[in-house]
C-alpha cells in the first residue's frame, strides 16, 4: 500500500436485543456470551452492550437495550445476519419437574460505518466552508458582496 493512500476502514455492525438472552445470564456477561458465540467468524472484532432506537407498530421511536457486534469482513457479518441462534433453557416448574425450553434469536443488521475521510477530503470539505461575520440587521441586498481571498 502506498503511504499516499488511505486505507479503506469500514465496519460492518449487527445487534440483537438483550431480552433475547436468558433471565439466568446476568445483564453483564450479555455481550461476552456473544462474543464466545462469535469468536471464530470471519472478521469479528468485538461485542459491546448498547442502546438502539427503534420504531414500533404505532410509529413511535422506542429504545431498546442491545447487544452490538461489530465486524471488519462483510463474509463473517453476512454470514452472522444469516445464521439462527439457539439457547436451551432448563427450569424447575412449580411441581418440581424440569422443563426444557428453547430459545432462537437471529442478529439485525444496524447500519454500516462510514469510512473515515481522508485528509484530502477534509481539506477539500473546508475550501468550500464561508465564514459569515457580522450583518446588521436590515441591511440592503446590494451592498452585501463576496469577499475572496
Amino acid at each position: 500500500m502506498d503511504v499516499d493512500q488511505a486505507p479503506d476502514i469500514t465496519n460492518f455492525t449487527a445487534y440483537t436485543e438483550a431480552s433475547n438472552f436468558p433471565a439466568h445470564i446476568p445483564k453483564a456477561e450479555r455481550a461476552h456470551e456473544v462474543t464466545k458465540l462469535l469468536k471464530d467468524y470471519p472478521g469479528f472484532e468485538y461485542t459491546a452492550p448498547s442502546y438502539h432506537t427503534i420504531i414500533n407498530d404505532n410509529n413511535k421511536k422506542k429504545t431498546i437495550k442491545v447487544i452490538k457486534a461489530i465486524f471488519s469482513n462483510k463474509d463473517g457479518y453476512n454470514k452472522l445476519l444469516q445464521n439462527n441462534f439457539h439457547f436451551k433453557i432448563i427450569e424447575e416448574d412449580n411441581n418440581g419437574e424440569l422443563k426444557e425450553f428453547t430459545t432462537s434469536f437471529k442478529f439485525k443488521p444496524a447500519f454500516v460505518d462510514k469510512p473515515r475521510k481522508t485528509e484530502e477530503q477534509i481539506i477539500n470539505e473546508k475550501d468550500l466552508t464561508i465564514q459569515v461575520f457580522y450583518l446588521p440587521l436590515y441591511m440592503e441586498k446590494a451592498t452585501i458582496v463576496p469577499f475572496a481571498s
